[in-house]
């Protein structure tokens, strides 16, 4: 008798796990087709045979290998950043909390000790490692963007040029850090960037996205058709909320109607 009831006992355990494992995969399966669902595309082929590609994702920005693990199985972050490159709260203390190292921190104070400054001007950045969350993200280097804080009256009053400024420095970041690198393998190619100045920073997100869209769109027309090949040749955009993701997905298809060459996929 007690052997029975331990023989069913046993395939009942056996069911239980069963009918877990089934409905993670369910769920994980309907979370990718999810993440699918709400993607756009946008590309442009220079005459030199380059692929140029703009993507608007909703996702996790720390982790989107898990919605396509081949585009980011090496990428660069763009951290929404303060002045005083301190990680704190919002994506950069996300970023602080995944760098168990604490690398990306002494990176930034080291830079700043460097350049003998308190603070980088607002609308510039400046790229680093990513510390631990190479091994652990598959995120190669973070580039530290510092947007228009709209809660600060005279960066307020000055919002559509500084953010402007912002996304156009990121280009230069990333074709500055790529001519100082010889090796091609370190070089980066896919930046994805999340909404910048639109969280803590308080400021209109449709203004922003608009701004960014056009800036973007704009930069990689510009370093196609230059044929620049420090040039990001993938950015993608990282919504986090649906409604996010549709205001920028908008933004952006305003943009390319004044830039044709680019095509929705």
């Amino acid at each position: 008798m007690i052997m029975y009831l331990k023989i069913i006992t046993n395939i009942k355990l056996i069911i239980l796990t069963l009918i877990c494992i089934t409905l993670t995969k369910i769920s994980e399966s309907n979370m990718s087709a999810y993440y699918k669902a709400n993607q756009t595309t946008y590309r442009l082929s220079s005459s030199n045979g380059t692929n140029y590609t703009i993507k608007i994702i909703q996702g996790d920005l720390l982790n989107l290998q898990e919605i396509d693990n081949n585009l980011f199985s090496s990428y660069t972050i763009v951290n929404a950043a303060n002045e005083y490159l301190q990680l704190g709260g919002g994506i950069a203390g996300a970023i602080r909390m995944a760098d168990t190292s604490g690398a990306v921190q002494k990176e930034c104070d080291i830079f700043l000790r460097n350049k003998n400054i308190e603070k980088i001007p607002v609308g510039t950045s400046v790229v680093t490692t990513s510390g631990s969350l190479k091994k652990t993200k598959s995120i190669a280097h973070i580039i530290h963007a510092v947007g228009p804080d709209c809660r600060e009256k005279k960066q307020k009053s000055a919002f559509a040029h500084l953010l402007q400024t912002t996304y156009a420095y990121i280009f230069k970041s990333v074709i500055d850090f790529n001519k100082s690198t010889q090796d091609p393998m370190q070089k980066i190619k896919t930046v994805a960037c999340p909404s910048i100045s639109t969280g803590i920073f308080a400021g209109p997100i449709e203004q922003a996205a608009t701004i960014a869209a056009n800036t973007i769109v704009q930069n990689m027309y510009n370093y196609a058709y230059a044929y620049n090949q420090n040039a990001p040749k993938t950015f993608i955009m990282v919504a986090y909320s649906d409604k996010d993701f549709q205001v920028y997905a908008n933004a952006f298809d305003q943009a390319v109607q004044k830039q044709p060459e680019f095509i929705k996929q």
